[in-house]
């Protein structure tokens, strides 16, 4: 979505993950070759949301209390 509140209809992924292009479906598929490509289609009340990666920590606050900054994987059957 942007500042006007557009929705995108369609969003380009290369296989590493990362969004190349979003729009419409016709100006995503534009230059390629829809042979080549996989669609995943999502129902109408489901959102697809990037997943942002945001490394900075607080130093100090791990330095005195290391068990708060963990870094142990999550388990689902844990949560």
């Amino acid at each position: 979505m942007d500042e006007q509140g557009t929705q995108a209809g369609a969003v380009s992924v290369d296989e590493h993950g990362r969004i190349l292009k979003v729009g419409t479906e016709q100006e995503v598929l534009d230059g390629l070759d829809p042979r080549a490509l996989t669609f995943v289609r999502l129902e109408p009340q489901q959102v697809l949301m990037p997943g942002f990666i945001e490394p900075h920590m607080h130093l100090l606050a791990a330095l005195l209390c290391p068990d708060a900054a963990g870094a142990a994987p999550a388990h689902p059957a844990r949560l």
